[in-house]
């Protein structure tokens, strides 16, 4: 969490029109399906 703002920051995060984003190489589809359901807000999407 940010002290500044308070919100969250996305580490090594690139920023793509105001959008950060990040590549993930995930090898364990169960873990990456966990990490999404337990993301509060549902705002980890995946393309």
């Amino acid at each position: 969490m940010s002290t500044k703002d308070g919100k969250a920051t996305l580490v090594r995060g690139i920023n793509k029109k105001e959008i950060y984003q990040q590549e993930l190489n995930v090898n364990n589809q169960e873990r990456l399906e966990e990490v999404i359901e337990a993301c509060p807000v549902k705002i980890i999407l995946i393309c």
